[in-house]
């Protein structure tokens, strides 16, 4: 779709941050980000992945985000086109902020596995940076995969990334690093 840019709440985390790379990959539109949690920083900052200037889009699209809190003030609630998120919770909140959309929310441990499954169902193998900024939302969305919301798509995700793209030896261990002192760092 023309004029369109996909977007995930405010301070994203590393899943919201690595869906909305993925799914603008995916559609061929534009992305942008406000802040970043840590991991999502460190993710940016890896791959040296720019955020874009704000422009008149005329759709919008939302990533890891089922409601209004939260997301860019740009964001027109009418114009937002679609929603994919994995809270199940946000499915009654998707239909009334986002009348016109079309709503993806399906229970997984991360937002990432709906990205990776599109990708494996049409055989696209994703960017280096996509890959591996979805292979370290899975694993920290489901914190680990001991998280009680991990589910077998997530694993399976995993295991799709690591058998068909170049995950970075050690990616999530740095990133969780990474998190880790930059929080003790800014206990405030």
């Amino acid at each position: 779709m023309k004029n369109l840019v996909v977007t995930c709440r405010r301070n994203a985390d590393s899943d919201g941050f690595a869906c909305l790379l993925a799914y603008a990959d995916l559609k061929s539109c534009d992305y942008y980000y406000e802040r970043l949690q840590a991991e999502a920083r460190f993710l940016r900052d890896l791959f040296k992945i720019r955020r874009p200037r704000i422009k008149k889009w005329r759709y919008f699209a939302l990533v890891d985000a089922s409601s209004k809190i939260g997301i860019p003030a740009f964001v027109n609630p009418f114009k937002v086109v679609e929603v994919v998120d994995h809270r199940e919770l946000g499915r009654k909140t998707a239909r009334n902020d986002f009348p016109n959309a079309a709503i993806k929310i399906e229970r997984v441990g991360a937002c990432a596995t709906l990205f990776v499954e599109e990708y494996a169902s049409r055989e696209k193998v994703p960017e280096l940076e996509i890959a591996n900024s979805l292979y370290v939302a899975i694993y920290s969305n489901t914190l680990n995969l001991k998280a009680r919301v991990t589910t077998k798509r997530d694993v399976n995700a995993l295991k799709w990334l690591r058998r068909n793209c170049e995950i970075i030896k050690g990616i999530k261990d740095v990133a969780f690093s990474w998190k880790k002192c930059w929080t003790l760092q800014n206990l405030e």
